[in-house]
């Protein structure tokens, strides 16, 4: 789903508030959090599983505030 011309204006709207950067930073902080998380699963494969799990989040998290900053909308 492609946001339309009026909701990216929004949404580049709110990137430029004050306000944004206490997003940014909590996003910073939440991806750090993840990344100190210990992995220990009761065996290799469930410990493979979790750190992948987590990786995923991090990256998908990462992927969406970057298409934000490109203005990547429509992806």
């Amino acid at each position: 789903m492609a946001l339309n011309k009026a909701e990216q204006s929004q949404v580049r709207s709110l990137m430029k508030e004050d306000r944004w950067d206490i997003v940014i930073k909590f996003l910073g902080e939440k991806l750090d959090q993840w990344r100190s998380e210990k992995i220990v699963g009761q065996n290799a494969f469930e410990s493979l599983r979790m750190l992948h799990t987590r990786d995923g989040k991090v990256e998908g998290v990462n992927e969406f505030f970057e298409q934000l900053e490109r203005g990547a909308f429509d992806n």
